[in-house]
């Protein structure tokens, strides 16, 4: 069977792919992950912490910074404008699926002043809006979009993807780590930190777009590349 678009990783990256690929009625979408389902990870096991369905943030306090200044380098590919309005849907897509209704740092005149007094000393504050999940919330937050994906995207845990095959300068889809291949026309990787050292070994002559991503979730970053 040939994916029309198979994305690697399960973290906040890979997970938003998949929302807005199935949002957009798009079919036939692949979801492959390293690690265990969201059930089956334990905060008591090293592996799970930081490898498996909803990524690293899965354990975290769930801090969502809502800044262009912090927590990624998208302003180097997007305008200031553009930027916000993707913090604001991104944003959107948390709360709806759960998140706390409460945004702190909303701008005041006692941070006015805080920031005066910065400036006086030569100093500059950045003021953040932050969205506070909840270690006790991001469980729930990370089953809600699962079930939003339920019957929409096809989803593989514990599946390793060991590389990409390519032929004629064109993506034709991932090798797993049994050594069979998923065909598909397009492939997402979204390795996050647990990929990092699987993402230095890809073909680089086959990314068409690299761009560091703000994960949303405690300020971990994920890589998101596109293959085609």
């Amino acid at each position: 069977m040939e994916y029309e678009v198979v994305i690697v990783g399960a973290g906040p990256a890979g997970i938003f792919a998949a929302l807005t690929l199935a949002d957009l009625g798009i079919d036939s979408v692949l979801l492959l992950e390293q690690g265990k389902d969201l059930e089956k990870r334990s905060h008591e096991a090293a592996d799970d912490r930081l490898c498996g369905w909803g990524g690293a943030g899965a354990y975290s306090d769930g801090k969502l910074t809502l800044s262009t200044h912090v927590g990624g380098v998208l302003g180097k590919y997007l305008e200031e404008r553009s930027l916000y309005q993707l913090l604001d849907t991104a944003d959107g897509i948390y709360a709806a699926h759960g998140a706390p209704d409460r945004i702190f740092g909303e701008r005041t005149a006692r941070l006015d002043a805080l920031a005066e007094r910065a400036r006086l000393a030569d100093l500059e504050l950045v003021p953040s809006r932050i969205r506070h999940i909840g270690t006790e919330n991001c469980r729930t937050v990370l089953e809600r979009f699962r079930s939003s994906l339920a019957g929409r995207v096809e989803t593989r845990t514990e599946c390793k993807v060991e590389g990409l095959t390519a032929e004629g300068g064109r993506i034709q889809g991932v090798i797993l780590g049994d050594g069979s291949i998923v065909h598909s026309r397009f492939v997402i990787a979204a390795p996050g930190r647990s990929g990092a050292t699987w993402m230095k070994a890809a073909p680089r002559r086959e990314i068409h777009r690299a761009w560091d991503l703000p994960n949303y979730s405690d300020l971990l970053w994920s890589q998101l590349f596109i293959f085609i």
